[in-house]
């Protein structure tokens, strides 16, 4: 792309199709049931069921991913020490790396931000991209503590130097959210 990349999901409307399936009595309730309490259509869920098997689940397996309750991954983080941190970037970025290579066919900065946002959309933390012909912003909102803001921030700072020899702009962050602003790149 000689333009800058634009949004990390691309936001066109998808074409769209009906179809027949034969589905249990008892799941079509639950789906039904589970669309009432979040105050979306049935058709709304079964989408985002779908999507998220499609971008996340038919992969979990192959990558070896498993659950993990955020108290677990909020107590590794928050227990890990400043001096630690660089091994443990290493770590999640050999991991994006893999997950792009597996679930995008290519690893590069809108590959591996694409896989960073799918992550955090999996985990229930809120990832916001906000990207114009000057600078990027992401704003990430995870609620779990300064060294998981510490942990995005030398994240991005190797995805981009490493990737696109770009330094981070600016980064503010609290123990609950951080804002990373770069510069645009051409990829």
């Amino acid at each position: 792309m000689n333009n800058h990349y634009h949004m990390l999901v691309d936001s066109k409307p998808k074409k769209t199709r009906t179809v027949s399936l034969r589905v249990s009595e008892i799941s079509i309730l639950e789906l039904e049931k589970e669309s009432k309490t979040n105050l979306v259509s049935t058709n709304v869920l079964i989408n985002q069921i779908l999507h998220n098997y499609i971008t996340w689940d038919k992969y979990r397996q192959k990558m070896k991913m498993y659950p993990i309750s955020e108290e677990i991954l909020r107590a590794i983080v928050k227990n890990t020490k400043e001096s630690e941190m660089g091994p443990l970037v290493d770590l999640v970025y050999t991991s994006i790396r893999e997950s792009a290579l597996m679930m995008k066919k290519k690893f590069n900065l809108k590959s591996s931000l694409q896989v960073i946002k799918e992550y955090c959309n999996m985990f229930g933390i809120t990832f916001d991209d906000s990207i114009s012909s000057e600078k990027n912003i992401f704003t990430i909102r995870h609620n779990m503590g300064e060294n998981f803001s510490l942990l995005f921030e030398k994240l991005f700072e190797k995805i981009f130097w490493d990737l696109q020899k770009i330094r981070i702009d600016d980064c503010q962050s609290t123990e609950t959210c951080i804002v990373i602003t770069t510069k645009t790149c051409n990829s």
